[in-house]
C-alpha cells in the first residue's frame, strides 16, 4: 500500500467524501492539471476497483431498521447451501464468511416489521440441521459506515416512482452525469437537477460516495463488544472516539476504522476495523476495548472476514471527524472527539 501516491490518496479522499466532485474542482481544490487528474482516477479505477455508489438513508425511505447479526454452526454448511438460504431473501444486504467467534455476519434491511419477524423465526428452522447459534442486534446508531443497498430492496421503498428509478442508477453509478441521467430516465435535465437536490433535501442520500472493492493483503474484523459499565465509562467512551479522529500525517489508504456503531441486542457496540495484517487487526483495533476499558469487562467476540457470500463490503477513506454521527453523552455536551 506504501506504493500508492499522496496525490492518489487525496484524491480518493475527495471521491468518497463526494462521488460526483468534478475533475475541474478536483483539480482546482488539488493544484493539479485536470489530464493528472484523470490519469490518478482511472489508476485507481483499475488497481482498487473504484465503485461510485450512495450512502442511503433507510429510515427516509421508509425502511425498517438495519440488523447486524453473527451467527455460528455447531456443524458448518456447505457454502452451496448458505449461498442458496441468501439468495431466497431480499432484506440480506451483506453477507460474510467468517473464522474465530463465529461463521457469518449479516447485514438485514427489512422493508416492514412483519416480513422481518417471519423471516427471523425461520433462520433457525432453515438450518436445524446444522446446529446453527443466532445472535442478532438491532443498529440503533450507525456512527460511521454503512452498507451499501441492493436493488431489490430499493424497489420496496415507499418514495415515488422517478426516485426509484433514479435511486438505482446513482447506486450502480453515483458518478453519472446529470445528462446520462436524464437520458436513461427520459426526463429533462433540469427536472433530472431538481430531483437530484430533492433527495438530499430529504435526506434520503446521506451522501454521494465511493468504495474500494479490490484491497488485497488486508485483513477485515468484525467484532462485537458487550461492557459491564463502571463509574467513568463516559469519559473512556470519550477517550476511545478520540482515537477515530486521531490526526493523521498522511492521508491514509483505507480508514482503520470502517464501520462504528450503537447496537442492542446481542451487544453494546458493534465495529469492523481494517488493518494490514491479522496481528495489526488485533492488537491495534481489538484489543483497544480489553485495554481501555479493562475496568468494565469487555466481552468481545470477533471474526476475520474471509470472503464475501453476498453484497459489496464498502470500504472507504472518508475524514471520519467530518461524517461520524456525533451524540451528546453529557448534559448540554455535544461530543466532538477534541
Amino acid at each position: 500500500m506504501a506504493g500508492v501516491s499522496s496525490l492518489s490518496r487525496k484524491i480518493l479522499r475527495e471521491l468518497c467524501m463526494n462521488s460526483r466532485v468534478t475533475v475541474t474542482e478536483l483539480s482546482k481544490n488539488l493544484g493539479v492539471s485536470r489530464p493528472i487528474i484523470t490519469k490518478h482516477i482511472q489508476s485507481l479505477e483499475r488497481e482498487f476497483g473504484l465503485k461510485y455508489t450512495i450512502d442511503l438513508n433507510y429510515r427516509e425511505l421508509g425502511l425498517g431498521g438495519m440488523t447486524v447479526y453473527y451467527i455460528s454452526f455447531a456443524k458448518k454448511p456447505p457454502e452451496p447451501v448458505i449461498e442458496l438460504w441468501l439468495k431466497k431473501s431480499n432484506m440480506i444486504q451483506l453477507a460474510l464468511k467468517t473464522r474465530g467467534d463465529f461463521d457469518l455476519v449479516i447485514f438485514v434491511l427489512a422493508s416492514n416489521d412483519e416480513e422481518f419477524a417471519k423471516w427471523n423465526l425461520n433462520i433457525g428452522l432453515d438450518f436445524s440441521d446444522y446446529g446453527i447459534s443466532v445472535n442478532k442486534s438491532d443498529m440503533d446508531i450507525i456512527h460511521h459506515g454503512f452498507v451499501p443497498f441492493s436493488e431489490k430492496i430499493i424497489e420496496t421503498t415507499k418514495v415515488d416512482d422517478i426516485y426509484k428509478r433514479l435511486l438505482i442508477e446513482l447506486n450502480n453509478n453515483s458518478r453519472a452525469n446529470v445528462r446520462e441521467l436524464a437520458k436513461k430516465l427520459k426526463v429533462h435535465e433540469e427536472m433530472l437537477r431538481y430531483y437530484l437536490s430533492k433527495l438530499v433535501k430529504m435526506n434520503v442520500i446521506r451522501r454521494f460516495t465511493t468504495i474500494i472493492t479490490k484491497l488485497e493483503h488486508c485483513t477485515n474484523v468484525m467484532f462485537f463488544v458487550k461492557y459491564t459499565y463502571r463509574p467513568g465509562a463516559i469519559e473512556r467512551i470519550h477517550e476511545k472516539r478520540k482515537i477515530y479522529f486521531k490526526k493523521e500525517s498522511e492521508i491514509p489508504l483505507y480508514n482503520e476504522w470502517q464501520m462504528v456503531s450503537s447496537i442492542s441486542g446481542s451487544g453494546d457496540e458493534f465495529e469492523w476495523a481494517i488493518a494490514e495484517n491479522q496481528k495489526q487487526a488485533i492488537d491495534e483495533r481489538v484489543k483497544i476495548h480489553e485495554r481501555l476499558f479493562k475496568q468494565d469487562s469487555p466481552v468481545v467476540k470477533l471474526g476475520i472476514v474471509e470472503n464475501t457470500l453476498k453484497g459489496v463490503l464498502a470500504i472507504r477513506n472518508v475524514n471520519i471527524k467530518e461524517v461520524y454521527r456525533k451524540t451528546e453523552w453529557l448534559p448540554g455536551q455535544n461530543y466532538t472527539g477534541d
